[in-house]
């Protein structure tokens, strides 16, 4: 399994040496040129192919420098899954690999993590320059965006810090406003709490993204930490609502940190935590060719909570579902203010025939008397209904 998994290091481990040799061979020209004798349009134009230069070595570098760290993790969870001897064989080969000078992994990793600090230092001088050449009445810092990914984020807020968060020239708010923007995707959505801007959004903010982004390897044992201990107590709403997003919400993350968050290994971990009441109803739901996965398993579990809501809103009280009810008692109280009972001898009136074996409910009493066609007598006072004699 280890041996399979070396394999696959390699090619990302070359790629990431081409990347910095290339790097290194341009490094003389990765600086602002500015032309004193030339106006800003023109020095404008000049520095943003470096900024654009800087960017793409700095970005090929990066992927394969966090292709190489995830790799890490998936080693680590792959030793999980190992008995102790099989662990300590696996573990031996893999310091055995990463201290092998033919593989020169480990200085690869090393200069990796140096020309990324050096092009984020000359990409942060190269904004700055572009900043001060742009014309104050079109001035927008050009700041990175972030897509919610673990992995991505301290080279994010590393940009972001000293353009937005340490330029005196902006307020908080302002500041904020910054930040917000340069969030996409589901890590946008799950901010929108942070809106709109203000001081005291921003210091939230920014305590939100520290706490769940800073330590991305903390954050990943953390996520499968809570994902183990999740469990769903019963089949009621409430609880159901509760465990489904708690289960998004680790999911999400998971998938953002670059995780499978449709492994089989998750789908089994949420099955043991479902009652098996609940867990049937989703098989017996899904489609015959649908296979079930973590995504099927969640849509379905959404599809039960959405008919379980649907019942009990259903299952209202038609008097307090809906005030103009055809219950007996609103026909009887709604006769009576129209002045639609006749009294005795005045005819028949339109004796409703459906009545006839149907329970009544007398409201004041709450007792049922059953009417069946044998009670068609004579009524002293007329029939209760319509007024007529129905002798």
């Amino acid at each position: 399994m280890a041996s399979t998994f070396h394999k696959k290091l390699k090619p990302i481990a070359d790629l990431l040496k081409t990347a910095i040799s290339e790097a290194n061979t341009k490094k003389g020209t990765f600086k602002a040129k500015i032309d004193i004798d030339k106006g800003d349009e023109e020095n404008l134009e000049e520095n943003e192919p470096i900024l654009e230069e800087i960017t793409y070595h700095l970005s090929r570098i990066s992927r394969s420098y966090n292709d190489l760290k995830e790799a890490e993790i998936t080693f680590n969870e792959l030793l999980k899954s190992m008995t102790g001897n099989e662990r300590i064989k696996e573990i031996q080969k893999h310091d055995e690999y990463l201290n092998d000078a033919n593989n020169d992994y480990l200085t690869t990793l090393a200069k990796a993590n140096d020309a990324i600090s050096f092009l984020e230092a000359k990409q942060r001088d190269l904004k700055r320059v572009i900043l001060k050449l742009t014309p104050k009445e079109e001035t927008h810092v050009p700041v990175d965006e972030f897509d919610g990914k673990p992995l991505n984020y301290h080279q994010f807020i590393n940009m972001f810090d000293p353009l937005i968060h340490d330029n005196d020239e902006l307020n908080q708010t302002q500041k904020c406003i910054y930040l917000l923007r340069s969030l996409k995707g589901r890590i946008k959505q799950e901010t929108s709490k942070f809106m709109p801007p203000s001081d005291r959004n921003y210091e939230l903010l920014r305590a939100y993204l520290k706490t769940n982004f800073d330590d991305t390897k903390k954050l990943i044992i953390k996520l499968h930490h809570d994902f183990q201990n999740l469990s769903l107590k019963s089949g009621r709403t409430a609880d159901l609502k509760r465990f489904i997003d708690d289960l998004d919400r680790i999911l999400n993350l998971l998938e953002m940190s670059g995780e499978d968050a449709n492994h089989n290994q998750l789908l089994i971990t949420i099955q043991k935590a479902i009652p098996s009441n609940v867990l049937e109803q989703v098989y017996m739901m899904k489609k015959a060719h649908e296979e079930v996965d973590v995504e099927v398993l969640r849509k379905y579990l959404r599809v039960i909570v959405a008919n379980k809501e649907a019942v009990v809103k259903m299952s209202k009280p038609s008097s307090e579902a809906n005030p103009n009810s055809n219950s007996s008692s609103a026909l009887v109280s709604n006769n009576a203010r129209k002045g639609n009972f006749r009294g005795r001898g005045r005819g028949r009136g339109n004796f409703n025939r459906n009545f006839v074996n149907q329970k009544v409910v007398d409201s004041s009493s709450q007792s049922q008397a059953q009417v069946t066609s044998s009670s068609q007598s004579k009524y002293r006072n007329g029939c209760p209904f319509c007024g007529g004699d129905h002798g």
